[in-house]
């Protein structure tokens, strides 16, 4: 019977060929170490080398910075010294430039490495190289005859040689299908000792190579300029390469891979959680915030751990119960994190006997983090106030839905992150928006120059990455962004699709009547506070263009809102004229849909027509904003046309409401 294989739509092409075709039986590492799936042979033959008194290593010069990278993190009494003989590599079928003067093997090696540059995240190591050279712990050399290149790749340790077509890079090591055979001292004895017979004939050969490595490494390591180093900086920082092998050590996970933008975004919240003291987390849905979550709290525990700064070493989670709760639980327990789950429902309802425990744990918490932290932008509620009386050094806030209703929601976030590491000048500005909020009841209009201030403040201690932006990441490296069942993930493209709503001729005559209707409106329901010119802006604004610019823009929101609730529904328009609690009645809805009623535009127009506030612009107002009695007026004439809106909108047939339902459904 033929088996059918079930192929992943973004498969490797060589994974793809080895399912179809049934090409599953490898030989074992440790004799033939190779790059496939999950093998490495960089698990086979690192070790034996650093397990080894005396290793030597035969590869290409183009592997100079895996070698750093491994030698420079080997301990500090074993080996007790490394050999490092460094070969060439093939010569290019084509050049890109023709001459009779052939370079000389350092100086291929020197010009090689200068134009490619090496990464930041090695400076300090290969300033330990250099002291291993200078220390006589690491010996380099080469082989000069240029009739007879060295183009072998031997690793020899003390119980191991492992011979092959793998560099000593990462490519070799990790990525590449590579053919290597391993030959032990105890299982194949003959095989090993010629083998590392081989590569000390090699050795023998080679010449002192220590000078010239030693200044390459100085040239490596030269004065740049400023922007260059600013931008291979930032380049490394956003990358998260220089956290990869730090997550990779200290975490103890099973063997699910994080994904890079995983990588990348812990990298990017330590260095916050470094800098700022604090964090928000608010990439797309569906990005892997919990996995990655769970990482870069565990990454913070140990970090503070590392310091020396452990207080009370706990971690407490605030997040909604059920599965969400579940899935932090599963993630802390992969990564080895002592996780406290704490519910929001518990710490919503003061009256629950957990109540006072859950705040207790929060005001322990060495760490806290706060997931789905757009529910605690309200200052006043019980579940926003419990968290304000946290004593935690560190302060993590995940969200998938972006904080986007003004100044206000930054205010709260950046209340519950903490401003003990913003700068002076930042927290002048906040608490200067603060104040003017609260004069102006919640409603508050920036300067240009404030905004920009206040995003480049945000910025600082947010992780945001859109789902265009992670779709690139998954573009650049597919095979990386597996879920656990090994089934690539990237968002889908979007595609607007129209359809028919169904309604009739007649609908759509009082649609019209409605739409005519609410462009005589004046806004005089978004004007009832008054119209007067903000302290901040006198002296910068014209009052008349200020008049004018207030009066459009209430006209303009009172029909916008209008029209964006009758596209919603009837009862979305409803709810706007009267009130949740009568709409709910109208259209027999008995359980409760909202905390709080909304809308009643006409009621609260209703209650402003005896109320003409007074303002400093008297003198240059339309009369309905200052006589009482034209006032009045005005108001009855607007409440006027809003019940004729609500007249024509109680005509309306359902077979709108009907077609989306029935497309919601199909």
């Amino acid at each position: 019977m033929r088996k059918y294989i079930q192929l992943g739509l973004f498969d490797d092409a060589v994974e793809t060929r080895a399912n179809l075709h049934g090409v599953d039986d490898w030989p074992a590492m440790e004799r033939f170490p190779h790059n496939f799936r999950k093998n490495r042979v960089e698990q086979v033959v690192l070790q034996d080398l650093s397990q080894s008194l005396s290793p030597l290593i035969i590869t290409g010069f183009t592997s100079l910075d895996y070698i750093i990278d491994f030698v420079a993190d080997l301990p500090v009494n074993k080996p007790e010294k490394i050999r490092l003989l460094l070969g060439s590599e093939p010569s290019p079928a084509r050049r890109a430039e023709y001459s009779l003067k052939k370079k000389k093997f350092p100086q291929e090696v020197t010009d090689y490495w200068l134009n490619a540059g090496i990464s930041l995240r090695l400076c300090y190591k290969i300033i330990l190289i250099m002291e291993m050279i200078r220390d006589s712990r690491l010996q380099s050399r080469y082989i000069s005859d240029e009739k007879h290149r060295l183009h072998s790749k031997l690793y020899v340790g003390d119980d191991a040689v492992t011979v092959g077509s793998s560099n000593f890079s990462y490519t070799g090591m990790r990525k590449q299908l590579e053919a290597n055979a391993r030959f032990q001292s105890i299982k194949e004895p003959k095989r090993y000792r010629e083998a590392k017979q081989l590569a000390e004939n090699f050795w023998a050969l080679g010449e002192d190579y220590n000078n010239h490595l030693l200044g390459l490494l100085q040239q490596l390591l030269k004065v740049v300029t400023w922007q260059e180093a600013l931008g291979r900086a930032c380049g490394e920082l956003l990358e998260g390469e220089w956290a990869e092998k730090y997550i990779k050590t200290h975490m103890a996970s099973s063997d699910k891979e994080l994904w890079p933008s995983q990588k990348a975004g812990i990298a990017q919240s330590l260095w916050m959680v470094e800098n700022i003291g604090s964090v928000l987390v608010a990439d797309a849905t569906g990005s892997g915030k919990t996995r990655m979550g769970a990482h870069l709290l565990r990454a913070v525990m140990d970090r503070i751990w590392s310091t020396g700064r452990v207080r009370k070493d706990i971690t407490a989670l605030v997040c909604p119960p059920g599965t969400v709760e579940e899935a932090w639980s599963r993630e802390a327990a992969e990564c080895g994190l002592p996780l406290k789950t704490l519910s929001h429902g518990i710490l919503s309802h003061r009256g629950s006997d957990k109540h006072e425990d859950v705040i207790k744990v929060i005001r322990r918490a060495q760490c806290l983090a706060i997931d789905e932290a757009h529910n605690f932008l309200n200052p006043n509620s019980s579940r926003t106030r419990g968290l304000h009386g946290n004593m935690a050094d560190v302060v993590v806030m995940f969200t998938a839905t972006p904080i986007n209703k003004g100044v206000r929601d930054l205010l709260r976030i950046v209340d519950l992150l903490g401003a003990d590491n913003l700068e002076e000048s930042a927290l002048a500005l906040f608490h200067r928006l603060e104040k003017r909020m609260n004069k102006q009841s919640g409603q508050l209009i920036m300067k240009r120059e404030e905004r920009l201030e206040m995003q480049k403040e945000v910025q600082r201690f947010t992780l945001r990455r859109t789902k265009s932006m992670l779709n690139i990441m998954v573009d650049q490296d597919p095979g990386s962004f597996c879920d656990d069942r090994g089934i690539r993930c990237r968002y889908p493209e979007h595609r607007t699709k129209t359809y028919p709503t169904g309604e009739d001729y007649r609908d759509q005559q009082l649609a019209e009547q409605i739409r005519e209707l609410a462009g005589q409106l004046k806004g005089l329901v978004n004007l009832k506070s008054g119209l007067d010119m903000p302290e901040y802006l006198q002296g910068i604004i014209d009052e008349k263009t200020y008049i004018r610019g207030r009066l459009q823009g209430a006209k303009g929101l009172a029909l916008y809102n209008i029209m964006s609730r009758l596209r919603s529904s009837k009862a979305a328009l409803i709810e706007h004229l009267l009130g949740t609690e009568e709409a709910s009645q109208r259209f027999g809805i008995k359980e409760k849909i909202k905390n709080e009623d909304t809308g009643n535009v006409l009621g609260s127009l209703k209650g402003s027509a005896d109320f003409v506030q007074p303002s400093s612009l008297k003198d240059m107002l339309p009369s309905w904003l200052t006589d009482h009695e034209e006032h009045r007026q005005a108001v009855f004439k607007e409440v006027s046309i809003y019940e004729k809106i609500l007249h024509r909108v109680d005509k309306m047939s359902d077979l709108r409401e009907r077609s989306k339902a029935k497309q919601l459904s199909s």
